[in-house]
């Protein structure tokens, strides 16, 4: 084999080596951007996520509201309406166990609880 042709073949292979070796951090640098672009997008789906999260334990904490007070209908006269929870019968401004009925409205009604003021609001079943 002629001098010349194997400095030049072994420069090809050199120039292929190093064209693979440059690829191959082409390609680690573009999944570093790709990994990183998912962890923003993911980071922004966070807030997102958080407010998902609060309003279904407002609904776990309603519907345990609701099952500890027994709402069971609405009754409605010509001058006043009625709530019927558990086995009681209540208008609006009556106290029932840690709770009083603030409103009742036609198909709600609104508690607050006695010690720490905070209403609820619970629509018939």
């Amino acid at each position: 084999m002629d001098k010349r042709f194997a400095v030049r073949l072994g420069l090809i292979f050199l120039l292929i080596l190093g064209g693979v070796l440059l690829l191959k951090k082409q390609q680690s640098q573009t999944a570093k951007i790709q990994q990183t672009q998912e962890e923003q997008e993911l980071v922004a789906k966070i807030p997102d996520i958080e407010k998902e999260i609060k309003q279904l334990e407002e609904l776990q904490e309603k519907k345990i509201i609701a099952e500890a007070i027994d709402f069971r209908g609405i009754l409605i006269s010509e001058q006043e309406r009625y709530a019927v929870i558990g086995d009681g019968v209540y208008r609006e401004g009556d106290a029932f166990g840690e709770y009083l009925l603030s409103k009742i409205s036609v198909n709600f009604i609104v508690v607050e609880h006695k010690s720490t003021q905070k209403r609820d609001i619970l629509y018939l079943p």
